[in-house]
């Protein structure tokens, strides 16, 4: 996939100016090949990752959190669950979704 716009150093390869977005309890942003989602948990921390549970499915996105479900929505587009990954670190949960496809989401969830 190389550097599109090779300017934009600090991005690691994120589009800056492909759709992204913030609620409450996540924001996410997106390059071509995959879609970053980051739930921030006040006292979350590392070594909570038995409490974490995320399920991935081509089309669907579920996030519990210490019995608290962070998103549990149809996703924009399709996606490659078996690729697909998360990792925790203090007061941060990161979720990697990796497209099927490829190309721009217009928005996360199917559901405007």
């Amino acid at each position: 996939a190389g550097m599109k716009n090779a300017v934009n150093i600090n991005s690691s390869a994120m589009e800056a100016d492909a759709p992204q977005g913030e609620t409450e309890q996540y924001c996410w942003r997106q390059a071509d090949e995959e879609v970053e989602v980051t739930f921030k948990k006040e006292g979350l921390q590392k070594g909570d990752k038995s409490q974490v549970k995320v399920k991935f499915a081509k089309q669907r996105l579920r996030v519990e959190v210490k019995g608290e479900v962070l998103i549990d929505a149809e996703l924009y587009s399709s996606t490659t669950p078996d690729e697909s990954t998360w990792s925790l670190s203090d007061g941060v949960l990161q979720v990697t979704l990796f497209k099927a496809e490829g190309g721009t989401w217009d928005r996360l969830l199917k559901a405007a």
